[in-house]
């Protein structure tokens, strides 16, 4: 019972401390006895918050404990080094008291914090509340703590506390997160993935790439054909197959790209039915549209959409396939390859206008939905689009023929959007080839004929 009441006292000392309120070293109760119950409550909150917040319908993960175990090694590791660096490693059982005195009132904010859906303003504040906890929070309480232990200079506190950091909380960052707990209906979904049949679906590419290029309709002499290219990256999210098949359907009804244009999708319920979205299957569709095409007559317009990295790979990611992700370097590669002149180019995914240094010549118009160094926002299976793509297909180009105009509009409504949810912003990003804006001038002008022609049509004669 002594234990057990010492622990409650720890626990409310730890909370004095991890809220920065007055406390004193003699506030805690030391020993590993202490130490051990501690962390072994902080234990017991998170497999219980992990079990509350799975489905009913729920099973234990194993794997998870590893994942756990390597969260506490570092942790101790941590303590050990600023107690050896301090030249009184005996201390090390006092300073890991204190520490983990704070873990049970940090998880349960934690868990209480991270009680969110699965939205995309869910998933920043998911982002946002583990960068508070592990690089704020947690360093600061170690530096409160090594200045309540060590007396130690502010200067030498603050160098600690980054050795905390550095050794226990930026691994978090990087090892990968096994749950304790899954829901068994993501294990079902797991599986019926795993039901892909890898070689077949390999196997079926050629067919599927001749039919979609095979059916493409020839240009013709005279007119600034569009020929539209679809590619939706990653396969986890199915916002990206439905933004694909969106635009595909718009740019055909409203564009003129009706049997001028293909999708290439990675979803499982597609997989059938389409070609891969990969770069060598992008390089073959490529080299199928300008077998049609007039190179200095026609336009190639490629809308891209999937999860991007910060060293500008667009993910292509399918498990069970194996497939590359697309760099800017390869697309541009692919290209060039097909020698199709006048390009139009759409790269939605966080980072994606590190594409248009590469990319950009006078032939050339590139929007990308963020900066260089920016997340784009959107990405969740509850989305039919990204913010991007909503406001600037869905949004702009349902009413404008011009590309850069409805750009510099859905810009614009991004920003403003953005704004209200307190994210980053994005900052789309544009670049237009000196060449190629009287061509985009002379598609803008064809399609406004067409479309005033069609809604002369349809207006009902005069009495």
């Amino acid at each position: 019972m002594n234990h057990l009441r010492d622990v409650v006292h720890n626990m409310a000392a730890g909370y004095r401390l991890a809220l920065m309120l007055p406390v004193r070293r003699d506030s805690f109760r030391l020993g590993i006895d202490q130490a051990v119950l501690l962390l072994l409550a902080s234990f017991v909150l998170w497999l219980g918050y992990s079990f509350l917040i799975t489905d009913p319908k729920r099973e234990f993960n194993a794997y998870g404990l590893s994942h756990t175990a390597s969260i506490y090694l570092l942790f101790l590791f941590s303590v050990y080094l600023i107690a050896r660096i301090q030249g009184v490693p005996w201390a090390a059982g006092t300073l890991l008291v204190l520490m983990a005195s704070v873990g049970p009132f940090v998880l349960s904010v934690v868990a209480l914090l991270l009680s969110y859906d699965d939205s995309t303003a869910g998933q920043q504040y998911y982002v946002a509340t583990l960068f508070l906890v592990w690089v704020i929070w947690l360093p600061a309480v170690a530096f409160r703590v090594v200045r309540l232990i060590y007396g130690a200079s502010v200067g030498r506190a603050l160098a600690l506390a980054l050795v905390y950091a550095l050794c226990n909380t930026g691994p978090q960052f990087v090892l990968p997160e096994q749950r304790l707990w899954y829901s068994m209906e993501v294990e079902d979904e797991l599986a019926d993935e795993a039901r892909i049949n890898v070689e077949d679906t390999y196997d079926a590419q050629r067919d599927l790439l001749d039919r979609v290029t095979g059916s493409l309709a020839p240009q013709r002499p005279g007119v600034t054909d569009l020929y539209f290219v679809g590619f939706g990256g990653s396969a986890y999210q199915d916002v990206f197959m439905k933004e694909v098949r969106f635009v595909r359907e718009l740019f055909d009804d409203r564009f003129d790209t009706q049997d001028r244009s293909v999708m290439l999708i990675n979803n499982r319920t597609t997989v059938e039915e389409l070609p891969l979205a990969s770069a060598s299957n992008l390089r073959r569709v490529l080299g199928g549209i300008a077998r049609h095409i007039d190179r200095e007559e026609d336009m190639l317009f490629v809308f891209l959409t999937s999860h991007g990295s910060r060293d500008h790979v667009l993910s292509t990611s399918f498990w069970p396939l194996d497939l590359n992700g697309l760099s800017a370097a390869r697309l541009k590669e692919i290209l060039d390859l097909s020698e199709i002149k006048w390009r139009v180019l759409v790269v939605s995914a966080c980072y994606s206008g590190g594409f248009i240094d590469v990319l950009k010549d006078e032939n050339t118009l590139i929007m990308t939905a963020a900066r260089a160094d920016r997340n784009s926002f959107g990405c969740s299976n509850l989305n039919d689009f990204t913010y991007f793509g909503q406001a600037y297909f869905e949004e702009r180009l349902r009413q404008d023929f011009s590309f850069v105009e409805a750009f510099h509009d859905a810009r614009q409504a991004i920003a403003a959007r953005e704004k209200r949810e307190g994210l980053t912003p994005s900052q789309p990003q544009i670049h237009i080839g000196s060449a190629i804006e009287s061509k985009l001038a002379e598609l803008e002008a064809r399609l406004r004929r067409k479309d005033m022609e069609q809604l002369t049509n349809r207006q009902p004669a005069a009495n």
